[in-house]
């Protein structure tokens, strides 16, 4: 081999080194391109869904269509909230907007199912305070009802709260409003992970003679019992925050105790609508992500 043709050939020896060299190191970049992208995507993602998702209040507005309900009830505006978790990212600030857009829709009732402080949590007396000042103010036309949520039943200070807020407690009890001749039944069932519900008080003489009823329940699981054995109209519910983090195309895996077969937005189970609330605060983890919260605003009409 002569001078030239050696030199000819390390030449290009060393120019496929170059080139295999820059192809190794454009492939390099691009990976790393395409890590700091998901990186980046994450950490929106992880910003959004912890510091701007929770701050959210939706309103659902929802249209009830129901032969059962009166003349003198038609067009019954019914608020219903649920799951605060104070203490996690519901705080008085927070609490301060919900009223003023509770208020701004002028419910005739107010419905909350339930789990108003955070579990672990403890409240300074001024929030404790706080807590019954807001509440207080949400106006109503016929009545303001509660139950208990498990994360409310070993709080102590629970039942002193909603009385000095003007809600009326139902545990296994219900309330009758009367208008002319005619009713409503409004029935909070007890928590059923540290207690149980009882609905046979629904088969009450008093009970039965009233046209429409609405049952309060914190765990939607427990729906079956009730809508197969006794005349609902009406059943609201908490407790599952609509699975609280969505992934989209992976199945819920993170779905709370009594709400892991139902904890969607809506469903008719033996005729009977069961609503149950995405919940306005967090739990656990201080994370809501395509999982709004939101409170449900129902209108009651005749067919």
């Amino acid at each position: 081999m002569d001078t030239r043709t050696k030199k000819y050939k390390n030449l290009t020896e060393d120019l496929n080194k170059k080139l295999k060299e820059e192809k190794r190191n454009k492939r390099k970049k691009r990976f790393h391109k395409f890590l700091l992208i998901i990186i980046i995507t994450i950490s929106l993602v992880l910003i959004y869904a912890r510091f701007i998702e929770p701050q959210f209040i939706i309103t659902n507005e929802i249209k009830i269509t129901s032969s059962n309900i009166d003349d003198t009830f038609h067009g019954l505006k019914i608020l219903h909230f649920s799951d605060l978790h104070y203490g996690m990212t519901v705080d008085s600030n927070y609490m301060e907007r919900l009223i003023k857009e509770i208020n701004k829709l002028k419910p005739d009732i107010v419905l909350f199912t339930g789990d108003l402080i955070e579990d672990d949590y403890v409240l300074t007396n001024e929030e404790k305070n706080d807590l019954i000042n807001y509440l207080s103010q949400i106006n109503y036309i016929y009545g303001k009802y509660a139950i208990v949520g498990n994360h409310d039943y070993f709080n102590e200070n629970y039942e002193e709260i909603m009385e000095k807020s003007n809600f009326n407690l139902l545990r296994n009890s219900y309330d009758i409003i009367y208008k002319e001749d005619n009713s409503i039944l409004i029935f909070g069932s007890d928590d059923a992970i540290y207690s149980e519900p009882v609905f046979d008080i629904l088969n009450d003489e008093e009970a039965k003679n009233t046209n429409y009823k609405i049952i309060m329940i914190h765990e939607p699981d427990i729906v079956e019992d009730l809508v197969y054995n006794y005349d609902v109209s009406l059943v609201v519910a908490g407790h599952s925050h609509n699975k609280q983090v969505n992934i989209p195309f992976i199945k819920p895996f993170w779905l709370p105790y009594l709400a892991e077969k139902y904890y969607e937005g809506y469903y008719n189970i033996n005729n009977t609508p069961i609503y149950i609330s995405n919940g306005l605060g967090t739990s656990t983890v201080k994370f809501r992500f395509l999982s709004f919260p939101s409170m449900n605003f129902y209108r009651i009409t005749k067919p």
